[in-house]
């Protein structure tokens, strides 16, 4: 399977961009024994179990990648020094949104199904954060803050919406 892998890789393909920890080691060596000109690596964290772990791969991957692209300034820092990648090598790729889809669900007729299937009144002001679910996300401190608010204006109609999966779900 890893042959036929490499193989189509090689043929058809003038760029990889690979992302995620196990499937950016996959695709990265493939597209490297394929002989694909351009290797791209997306990176969108800074610690997890698998980095850690799989650290000198990533540093020998890292030797064969072309460019790096990272979605925020913290990540391009913490990674350059990890994989020994000078910072030039990466690029700030800060991930975008789709304003006209936003408007659309923003309004009144888009949102109010939502609402509906979670529970929330026309008046709620909702806030939103999807993500893993995991410390180094930091969902406790959006928590933490909205205790707050309404420790200080109780009758504040504000409801917390959190979607996602990760260790942290059951909390």
């Amino acid at each position: 399977m890893v042959n036929a892998l490499v193989k189509d890789v090689g043929k058809k393909f003038d760029v990889v961009v690979a992302s995620l920890f196990f499937t950016g080691i996959v695709l990265r060596m493939a597209a490297f024994f394929a002989h694909v000109p351009v290797i791209l690596m997306t990176e969108v964290n800074v610690s997890t179990e698998e980095n850690r772990r799989g650290v000198w791969l990533e540093k020998i991957l890292a030797k064969r990648t072309d460019r790096f692209l990272a979605v925020s300034k913290e990540v391009l820092k913490v990674l350059s020094a990890v994989l020994q990648v000078p910072q030039e090598r990466f690029t700030l790729s800060y991930s975008s949104v789709n304003v006209n889809a936003v408007r659309k669900l923003s309004s009144k007729e888009g949102r109010s199904p939502l609402r509906h299937s979670l529970g929330l009144q026309e008046n709620d002001i909702v806030i939103t954060t999807a993500g893993r679910l995991t410390e180094q996300k930091g969902q406790r401190y959006l928590v933490e803050a909205l205790a707050y608010m309404l420790e200080k204006e109780p009758a504040l109609p504000v409801k917390l919406v959190i979607f996602g999966e990760g260790t942290l779900r059951s909390e």
